[in-house]
């Protein structure tokens, strides 16, 4: 192993040395991982088809994530886990880690449209990290074989804990595959968006045509705090895929998986805005139709037609920005193909 990695990818990452000059690596088992950049580095099996981005650490204090990809690469490293296909493991954002914070000058999550010219520190990550995965999937013709899975934390409790939003795509991707393989992950929940967004999962499903989807997993810990058993079944799936290739399991219509639609955002439009519900009502939390969510000067936002549950709720963003995404259940028909557009 690479003394520049004796003491694991995460720590690496964190480093203050900022070793972002490429190198290369070839483990005992013939396995080669380039190091690119800072928190970015490539695994490459000896030949493959499928290509999978795991990234992690857009928002600095989510820390399960990082727990789980350093334990991936710490495996890989040690030849315990044996990769059958290409992975590229991201730690995105080394400094709002070392800060403790969830960003410096501006979330991350919102830099990866594709007209981002910004100055500032994320704006600048985020135009690295398209470069990287661009690169990265360019190999890889086949739109079926690119995977990524943004991985994340929630700010707060949710009545589901683990669960994950695929984003809306233009490039008419059947989404089963995805679908099915979060349900043997285990996940509580899935949430369909059809809003064009600027999250890094959505910029690589419209840009990259690959399966993507932002996986939260529970709620916002201290680093190395976290209970990373709860976790198991997915970090189980990642890396039966990674050793195996991607397996398409077949979908349980009958499975415990919640199954959502985002029916509505809430957007602040002024400072006076402000929930009528705690700071700690949990994501999910149901609201029938008519009943109050929000006060904004005079207007009043309610739940509509059939109740509404709210999904991100905050009402600290900036004027402009999203406050609450508002959800609906959801019925899907897995013997047909399954887009999610615009």
């Amino acid at each position: 192993m690479s003394s520049l990695l004796k003491d694991g990818f995460l720590k690496h990452s964190l480093s203050n040395n900022r070793d972002s000059f490429p190198y290369e690596i070839k483990l005992g088992n013939g396995i080669r991982m380039i190091h690119h950049d800072v928190g970015v580095i490539e695994v490459c099996p000896f030949h493959s088809d499928i290509a999978l981005v795991i990234s992690s650490g857009i928002h600095g204090d989510e820390t399960a994530p990082l727990e789980m990809i350093d334990d991936m690469v710490n495996n890989i490293l040690n030849l315990k886990l044996q990769p059958k296909i290409r992975v590229l493991f991201i730690i995105a954002h080394p400094f709002a880690i070392n800060s403790q914070q969830r960003f410096i000058n501006i979330n991350l999550n919102r830099c990866f449209s594709n007209d981002t010219l910004g100055t500032d520190q994320e704006s600048r990550i985020a135009v690295r990290l398209k470069k990287h995965v661009s690169l990265f999937f360019s190999k890889i013709k086949n739109n079926q074989s690119k995977w990524h899975f943004d991985l994340h934390c929630s700010i707060r409790d949710s009545l589901h804990p683990i669960f994950a939003l695929v984003p809306t795509s233009t490039k008419m991707t059947d989404v089963r595959p995805l679908v099915s393989f979060l349900q043997c992950a285990h996940l509580d929940a899935v949430i369909f968006s059809q809003q064009p967004s600027s999250t890094f999962s959505w910029w690589t499903a419209e840009t990259c045509s690959s399966f993507s989807a932002t996986i939260e997993m529970g709620r916002v810990a201290p680093l190395y705090q976290n209970n990373m058993q709860a976790f198991s079944a997915l970090s189980s799936a990642l890396k039966r895929m990674i050793h195996e290739g991607v397996i398409e399991p077949l979908y349980d219509p009958n499975s415990s998986l919640a199954l959502y639609q985002i029916s509505n955002t809430m957007i602040k439009k002024d400072n006076s805005f402000q929930f009528s519900f705690s700071q700690e009502t949990p994501n999910f939390t149901y609201f029938s139709q008519g009943q109050k969510l929000a006060k904004e000067k005079a207007v009043d936002h309610v739940a509509m037609t059939g109740g509404e549950s709210i999904l991100f709720p905050n009402e600290n963003v900036e004027e402009g920005q999203r406050a609450c995404l508002l959800i609906q259940p959801f019925s899907l028909d897995f013997s047909r193909p399954f887009y999610v557009t615009p």
